[in-house]
């Protein structure tokens, strides 16, 4: 039997319980960042006013601290991946590191990896399907956020970099929480 053995029948089931939840959380990245964009488009509407924010961004270095250095303020599309790119992927971050420690030593504490495990289900299983339930949940969080960015006018290849930085955030630290989950006796030290 292979070690990965079950995986995408352990996938269905976690996606079947958490349907809701997931689904609550794409949602939420993705209509947030929309409406930010929106409010962002209202909030600035000329490029003169970007210009004026952009300037108004440089000079405090806390703001720079917290979200890097400003750049390219002056376009819409600009702004808007500076007010929640560092934010939001440090959110979808933190939803994958709970996720897979939730399908991960969540279940272990529960005992039902070992009742899983006693079946014909390979050792790597649970693990695997843990990350493949979570990379797909930051696909959609990146893919959704891209589509509803291009639906909003923004640049496509501006809106794919943004999805692509949320998702690809939120796949390493999926990876980081297998790694500690592994290596930790617990669902909390993980």
């Amino acid at each position: 039997m292979s070690a990965f053995a079950g995986t995408l029948r352990l996938a269905r089931v976690h996606l079947r319980r958490d349907r809701l939840l997931l689904a609550t959380l794409i949602a939420a990245f993705v209509a947030t960042t929309a409406l930010t964009a929106v409010s962002l488009e209202d909030l600035y509407p000329t490029s003169a006013d970007r210009e004026r924010a952009a300037e108004t961004f440089a000079q405090d270095p806390a703001i720079a601290a917290i979200g890097g250095q400003p750049r390219n303020l002056v376009t819409l599309g600009g702004l808007v991946a500076f007010e929640v790119g560092v934010t939001y992927s440090a959110f979808v971050g933190l939803m994958s590191l709970l996720l897979v420690g939730r399908y991960t030593r969540g279940e272990e504490e529960a005992g039902r990896t070992e009742l899983i495990l006693a079946g014909a289900v390979g050792r790597r299983a649970p693990t695997a399907a843990a990350l493949v339930v979570v990379a797909a949940a930051d696909l959609a969080v990146g893919l959704g956020v891209a589509l509803a960015l291009v639906a909003l006018g923004l640049p496509a290849a501006g809106s794919l970099s943004l999805g692509a930085w949320f998702a690809g955030n939120g796949i390493l630290f999926a990876g980081l929480a297998a790694l500690t989950a592994q290596l930790s006796r617990s669902k909390r030290a993980a």
